[in-house]
């Protein structure tokens, strides 16, 4: 990881956890992979027991053996998830752009405009998650409204014909919708092991 770039923050988090395990004799550590992924990577590091437990999905999209184990009910933000399922499920087979950076990863703007214009050329339907900001004080949300109107993309209503523009999904739900074509990945740890497990073809953005 760059220490230049935005998500330099979490150098010293990293740092700390690997001291605390330096105190720690003959540490075993669960790691969210699996043995025919990484068998040589966890090898790898001699001194520490790396356990790998994953993938870590819910069984419905994995074995199948509870059917009503589909969320790990950790969702970021409320969100109608019916209603994208639908329209996910109304499309044809491998037709859907998924789109998704993440809960950490924040774009330019000029990154979003040239994505929603790479959208429009391609000209296929879309799910695109794209976080809402915090919501602030009373006092300053007029300022946040302000905020809001200057974010929306400038290419918002042809997006809207086109697509889905949701504040957050149930990514795994989505990757194993049978209209799903592609991924636009962040390419953290999570999305790259939930689409390898749904088998779905990444477009990669990498951010780590």
């Amino acid at each position: 990881m760059d220490a230049a770039n935005a998500y330099s923050f979490a150098i010293p988090l990293f740092k700390e956890q690997l001291e605390v395990l330096d105190k720690i004799k003959n540490p075993k550590i669960l790691v969210n992979t699996f043995d025919q992924l990484e068998l040589e990577a966890l090898k790898a590091i001699e001194k520490l027991s790396l356990i790998a437990i994953g993938p870590l999905i819910p069984s419905a999209f994995l074995d199948g053996k509870d059917p009503s184990d589909t969320s790990f009910g950790g969702d970021l933000v409320h969100v109608d998830h019916q209603n994208y399922i639908e329209w996910l499920n109304s499309k044809p087979k491998g037709s859907i752009i998924y789109l998704s950076f993440g809960s950490m990863v924040e774009l330019s703007r000029p990154q979003r405009e040239e994505i929603a214009k790479g959208l429009l050329d391609c000209g296929r339907p879309f799910l695109w998650v794209i976080r809402e900001k915090a919501k602030k004080k009373e006092s300053e949300k007029k300022n946040e409204e302000r905020e809001e109107e200057e974010e929306k993309l400038s290419c918002h209503e042809e997006l809207s014909k086109l697509g889905k523009i949701v504040p957050w999904c149930r990514q795994v739900e989505v990757l194993s919708s049978a209209s799903l074509g592609c991924f636009v990945t962040h390419c953290g740890w999570n999305s790259t092991l939930e689409s390898l497990v749904c088998g779905v073809p990444v477009v990669a953005f990498p951010h780590w």
